[in-house]
């Protein structure tokens, strides 16, 4: 069974000290402020969260989709955290803010690592080291592990080794986040292994590379082992993964009714189902209809939520909650009967499509320039082309690195991960020249 005090104890990753908790400024209020004023948060502004540029601002993108998510998350947090404090913790220094702000700094920590063009860029690089004579050619010099990640490269894996090693202003320290913000931010606390308990194609929170710093955090929080790969989610997850969930789904109906995926009548009637509130008799203007049928979805989701994981506490801290707290909410048939509509009519609807295929277009040309030129300047390093010598020089800190595979597949992988939406445009059109 996981203890509530360990699992808030507020100790840096790379440091066994506990910070006292302030009544001014937490240590997870400094989480929050070191997550938001890092170069990766703000380059989540030109980052697609579904719909990627539509020429309207109205839509969101993944840093409003991260901003909307925190303050879920932050209700979320101080509502079960009230109540966590008034079983477990009620003579320590700890309230239900404290959880509050845990949950909220791992709500904006959670897509860090995305990809430009949304989680399609993870299908598209995954296809591509797997499929094509470069990418496999590529793989074949990787390590088995390295290569396994490469074809199923993982967002959340890949903002964990954000934080915990590229970020920061000290070479490979991180942002030096607090263990409970990391295990809370680690929906998925495990790396990819097909031969113990993880099938290849499911998600992960780390890479093997970074496997040493996450069983760091999981010692320090006392999360449980699990299966022989990787840990129990910590308690908190669950609520991370309630946040995203509940921003989501109504948002995502919002939005798509807002570009024509939906009709406003269909939108309405599919967020009244969610809200369990009707919005015509309040004085609600028609064109702020949706808008507050959202806000009502959002409030009733958050109360299942907390419900939820307050009635199966137990169950959580002994590390066996199966499902999503979603998914013991008393509509959660509704739910899923609008997941399904949702997917048909806004993830895979025409335009929707037509923008992966772009998507796809643009990361294999990156791919394809960026990993020709550094297959080439691995095995004919006394004389690279002038193509080749340019592209490096383009990558600060390229050309001091080691030339063995790992290290510049990293590095690549790196570089394009980090990238905006309209900077991989920008940089596609130059590399594929």
């Amino acid at each position: 069974m996981m203890d509530w005090e360990q699992l808030l104890r507020p100790t840096r990753l790379g440091s066994s000290d506990i910070e006292p908790i302030s009544s001014d400024r937490s240590p997870y209020e400094t989480d929050i402020d070191r997550i938001m004023f890092s170069s990766a948060f703000r380059r989540l502004a030109d980052k697609t969260q579904v719909h990627g540029r539509t020429g309207t601002d109205y839509v969101r993108s993944r840093l409003t989709h991260s901003l909307e998510v925190s303050r879920v998350a932050r209700s979320l947090g101080a509502m079960a955290g009230r109540v966590v404090v008034d079983r477990h913790l009620a003579s320590s220094d700890i309230t239900g803010h404290t959880i509050s702000h845990i949950v909220q700094a791992a709500a904006l920590l959670h897509d860090l690592g995305n990809l430009p063009f949304g989680h399609h860029g993870e299908e598209v690089i995954s296809d591509w080291f797997h499929s094509t004579e470069m990418g496999t050619h590529i793989r074949a010099g990787l390590p088995d592990q390295v290569a396994t990640e490469m074809m199923n490269f993982e967002g959340n894996a890949q903002g964990f080794r954000l934080v915990s090693r590229l970020q920061g202003w000290r070479e490979d320290d991180g942002l030096e986040l607090t263990s409970p913000t990391l295990a809370t931010s680690a929906k998925y606390p495990r790396i990819i292994d097909d031969t113990i308990a993880n099938p290849v194609g499911a998600k992960y929170s780390y890479f093997a590379s970074e496997r040493h710093l996450f069983d760091q955090v999981a010692r320090n929080v006392g999360l449980l082992p699990k299966n022989g790969n990787g840990w129990c989610r910590h308690p908190l997850a669950h609520l991370l993964e309630a946040a995203d969930d509940i921003s989501y789904i109504p948002i995502d109906i919002e939005d798509g009714a807002k570009l024509g995926c939906l009709t406003e009548s269909e939108a309405e009637d599919m967020l009244r189902t969610l809200a369990g509130r009707d919005a015509t008799d309040t004085g609600i203007r028609d064109d702020r209809r949706l808008v507050r049928l959202r806000s009502l979805a959002i409030q009733r989701l958050i109360t299942d939520a907390v419900a939820a994981f307050l009635d199966n506490e137990r169950q959580i801290l002994a590390g066996e909650f199966p499902d999503g707290l979603i998914k013991q909410s008393p509509i959660h048939g509704q739910i899923r009967h609008i997941l399904e509509i949702s997917r048909d009519r806004i993830y895979h609807n025409e335009k929707r499509l037509r923008q992966d295929l772009r998507c796809e277009r643009i990361l294999r040309n990156l791919l394809e320039g960026y990993g020709r030129a550094f297959l080439e300047w691995e095995t004919s390093p006394a004389r690279p082309t002038a193509r080749t010598d340019t592209i490096i020089r383009t990558l600060p800190g390229a050309k001091d690195l080691p030339r063995d595979r790992e290290t510049w597949v990293r590095f690549m992988m790196d570089h394009i991960s980090g990238m905006t939406d309209g900077f991989a445009m920008s940089t596609e059109e130059v590399i594929s020249a």
